[in-house]
């Protein structure tokens, strides 16, 4: 337990926790008794779900809202440091436990005690719930979580995870474009020339090609696949993550654009603009395994560059590099 002046708890606060928003909140809560777990949207618990529903963050208990002028905590309830994580984990379904701590701060001058309880952020695709249901901030006070964020945590991508490998359930050949097979077989075969089973890739099935080329998985489509040769109402399949390519090279090696509005194609998908002079000698990019996320964009000597969701990603090419 940190021991200071109630004057430099009140500066340390404002110094670690300058504004509260949707990743800090101040509660001048004098008894816990009924604020652990209590009147819905206003309890702990409702707060330990909003703020682990983002991207985690601090609830400081026994300050004064805006001023953090230290009033500190009086009725304690039998809650502990210790104990009241296992209230709290048993009321907030879908918390991790790993970084879910309370640091308590006293005042030497004024007797006052202060916790600081810590919220890890949501595990990846489970939001965190509280009175059966996840709560988000909204201004002041939390609300119920919003669709888009919801839907963004349950299609968040995990590191690690290959999201592009995925077999669509539903989807068939008959979604693929035959100009854009036709161009990865060419592919291919040019790159795998000096096989000693080169001679055997014009007879093999769509089957087995897709399979070979790691399209599919055992006769089944993956997401690389429609991402890849997909025709355009096959977007459908990848719903709700837009399927878009974004080329990206370096500004060295830059040729003159295509100057036309209408979007280019990489075997049946659309690409944007293309350069008419590509630094990769096999004429596609290099890819590379990403992270991804909701909102970022990754790239690797200026190669390729992600879209939402992961989708477009360098990581959702794994067949790219073998054609």
């Amino acid at each position: 337990m940190a021991d200071m002046s109630a004057r430099e708890l009140q500066v340390w606060l404002r110094d670690s926790f300058p504004l509260e928003n949707e990743h800090c909140e101040f509660k001048e809560w004098r008894s816990l008794k009924s604020n652990i777990s209590g009147r819905k949207g206003e309890d702990l618990v409702s707060y330990v779900s909003a703020l682990a529903n983002m991207d985690g963050g601090c609830i400081v208990i026994g300050v004064q809202d805006k001023t953090l002028r230290v009033t500190g905590i009086e009725d304690f309830a039998d809650y502990t440091p210790e104990n009241i994580l296992h209230r709290i984990l048993g009321k907030a379904p879908g918390l991790p436990s790993v970084g879910l701590k309370v640091e308590p701060m006293h005042t030497s001058d004024t007797d006052a005690t202060v916790w600081v309880v810590h919220v890890p952020r949501h595990a990846p695709r489970q939001p965190v719930l509280a009175h059966d249901k996840p709560w988000q901030r909204d201004g002041d006070s939390l609300t119920d979580l919003r669709e888009d964020r919801h839907l963004a945590i349950l299609t968040e991508l995990i590191v690690g995870e290959d999201w592009s490998a995925e077999v669509v359930p539903g989807a068939s050949a008959a979604d693929l474009d035959p100009v854009a097979i036709l161009k990865a077989r060419e592919k291919y075969a040019a790159k795998h020339q000096r096989e000693r089973w080169a001679s055997e890739i014009p007879a093999w099935s769509l089957e087995q090609f897709l399979d070979k080329a790691r399209m599919s998985l055992h006769g089944q489509i993956t997401r690389t696949a429609l991402l890849l040769l997909g025709r355009a109402q096959s977007a459908a399949w990848l719903s709700p993550n837009p399927a878009e390519i974004t080329w990206k090279v370096t500004a060295g090696r830059v040729g003159r654009p295509v100057a036309s509005d209408k979007p280019g194609r990489l075997w049946g998908w659309p690409t944007g603009r293309l350069f008419r002079r590509h630094p990769h000698p096999g004429g596609l990019p290099q890819p590379q395994a990403g992270t991804g996320h909701e909102s970022g964009r990754h790239d690797r000597q200026g190669w390729i560059r992600d879209s939402r969701h992961g989708v477009g990603t360098a990581q959702a090419f794994p067949a790219v590099a073998r054609l």
